[in-house]
């Protein structure tokens, strides 16, 4: 039981990895949005079959918390900021300054 901080590669704009949340394999993918100027979060399972696309990252809020699927990740991924700075990340801090955390179905 715990919270985990998944790993992130500030200097990439879009890509895709595989990581272990409450057990179970899980893709997770990132990309920046120049648009929107947002990063946004694609939760795939393992065999890379989509469950959750585009989930805009917004500080303090849990992402996806609003679905249903039970093919998701029991536990909560949050967005939080080290710098206590309240500003949305800008492309690059994903991963420095602002982090994505995974808090464990145990620990909600």
């Amino acid at each position: 039981m715990a919270t985990l901080e998944i790993p992130l590669r500030p200097d990439l704009d879009d890509y895709q990895f595989e990581t272990e949340l409450d057990g179970e394999t899980y893709q997770l993918r990132i990309a920046w949005n120049a648009r929107a100027l947002a990063y946004h979060l694609s939760v795939l399972d393992g065999d890379g079959e989509t469950l959750k696309p585009g989930i805009r990252v917004v500080l303090g809020i849990p992402l996806g918390i609003r679905d249903t699927d039970a093919r998701m990740p029991p536990g909560q991924i949050i967005a939080i900021d080290t710098a206590h700075t309240d500003v949305e990340p800008a492309f690059g801090e994903l991963g420095r300054r602002v982090k994505l955390l995974y808090v464990e179905a145990a620990e909600l």
